[in-house]
């Protein structure tokens, strides 16, 4: 099974972004993982954090078979 999060919505708010991806898997939260995944989003935010650079022919990739490849996907999702 696939759940499309969008990025932005995933940074907002993880915890509830978490619990419709369970929700559209048909999957029962147990509050001892919704607490867990709350400590974990606690503790990450005292972490300072690296901003990350990729480029896709560091995964052998290229632009053109990107848009080929995902054409239907990027206009259903605006992209």
């Amino acid at each position: 099974n696939i759940v499309d999060v969008r990025y932005g919505d995933f940074v907002e708010s993880p915890l509830l972004e978490i619990k419709k991806v369970y929700a559209n898997l048909q999957m029962d939260m147990t509050i001892e993982t919704e607490n867990n995944i709350q400590q974990f989003l606690i503790n990450g935010k005292s972490k300072s954090k690296r901003k990350h650079n990729y480029s896709l022919t560091e995964f052998g990739l290229n632009e053109k078979n990107i848009k080929d490849q995902f054409s239907d996907y990027m206009l259903k999702y605006d992209f």
